[in-house]
Order: C-alpha cells, then structure tokens, then sequence
C-alpha cells in the first residue's frame, strides 16, 4: 500500500494487527495476510458494498458499484464476474482471480 509517496510493503500485516480482517474490503485485499481459507473466487457483493458505502454509493453489490465506478481497479478486483460479464468475455474466472490475488499479496 500507499502512505504518502513512501511504499508500505506491510500494509497488509500492520491492518492484520489492527484488527481490520473482519472488514470484507480488506480481507479481500490481503487474503493471504488475513488467512482467508477460501479466497473468493467471483464477485465480491460485501466488499463492494463497503467501497460504496465509503464513496456514498446507494450500491449495495457489484452490479451497483460496477455501473457506477467500473473502470476503477479496486471495483474490478472486488468484481470480477461482473467485469467479465459486461465485456461480454466467458472463460474460467477462478483462474483471473488468483492470479489477481497473487499479485496483492
């Protein structure tokens, strides 16, 4: 993560000490950090509700947050299914998820 202009390679393990791993943004965000057993592997509906509920969205899933702010890398990280969907592109999402968890850990 970003504080500032310095680059915090910890930002998962300090939020892990904070307690935020009950938070579905941030669990999502540092699975592996958090010891998320079973990464999702779709649409994140409870992590993009909370990513609306901080932009004052009335969005309560992906399809909500999608419409409102898709091309943010944050909403295509939480909602991929949707990404894919509104792209009209079919293909196994389970393997674009993990790659997409690896690269934020």
């Amino acid at each position: 993560g970003f504080r500032g202009a310095t680059y915090d390679a910890q930002i998962c393990m300090r939020g892990v000490r904070a307690g935020y791993c009950s938070r579905p943004m941030f669990s999502n965000l540092c699975a592996a950090s958090c010891e998320v057993t079973e990464p999702c592997s779709g649409n994140d509906d409870l992590a993009a509700a909370e990513l609306a509920g901080i932009w004052g969205l009335t969005a309560n899933d992906c399809s909500g947050v999608y419409a409102a702010a898709g091309q943010d890398p944050v909403v295509q990280r939480f909602c991929p299914d949707e990404s894919l969907r509104r792209l009209g592109t079919t293909g196994s999402i389970g393997n674009f998820s993990s790659w997409a968890a690896a690269q934020l850990v």
